[in-house]
């Protein structure tokens, strides 16, 4: 346990014994050897990161596919099964919101008004909601109006539509399609073929 000190009450004395001292200089010492051990732990462990992304995203989904099945277990009882996520953040992008609209599925952007009033405009807020643009204080308001589509719902949506067969525009809409294989363990040695996505 470390006790709280403050410098300032170190008062100048005689020199600090050469035991003292030794016993510093070993601690500093330690301490910088474990700042090194640190650094080079960091460093091996990004490098083992991405090398187990490479396996995972990479590597294995490939062989499975080339293989064609889905997952395979060993007789080690483990199961490496191949899967698909879909990857995205929150669209805001006026293109995409643009191609969601033209394509029937508007239904998924949530539009949002945020309104900034002054600290003493509180009793204003729920009288501005009904005549927002018109409202007599309207000059004192910063209004922002936005459109965007959830990362979850948006994500859903690419996976529902690609799954029916549909091609949407993944790039426009900011989605990320990705293969990557899932570990676990299960019984003996068996495998299972890939379906037909027709």
């Amino acid at each position: 346990m470390t006790e709280d000190f403050d410098t300032d009450e170190i008062e100048p004395g005689e020199a600090p014994e050469a035991e003292a001292l030794l016993t510093l200089a070993e601690l500093t010492d330690a301490l910088r050897a474990k700042q090194r051990e640190v650094s080079e732990l960091e460093e091996r462990l990004l490098v083992v990161d991405r090398e187990l992304s490479a396996l995972t995203s990479d590597l294995l989904p490939k062989a499975l596919t080339e293989c064609r099945v889905s997952e395979f277990v060993g007789e080690d009882g483990w199961k490496t099964a191949l899967k698909e996520s879909f990857r995205c953040g929150n669209l805001k992008e006026p293109a995409g919101l643009a191609w969601l609209a033209e394509n029937g599925h508007g239904d998924l952007v949530r539009n949002t008004i945020e309104v900034s009033l002054n600290k003493e405009d509180g009793a204003l807020a729920a009288e501005i909601v009904e005549t927002l643009r018109a409202h007599r204080a309207a000059n004192r308001m910063m209004i922002t109006n936005s459109a965007q589509v959830h990362w979850q719902t948006l994500a859903a949506f690419a996976k529902e539509r690609v799954e029916a067969g549909e091609d949407p525009p993944l790039e426009t809409l900011g989605v990320m399609r990705q293969r990557y294989v899932e570990l676990s363990r299960k019984g003996a040695a068996r495998f299972k073929r890939l379906w037909a996505k027709r």
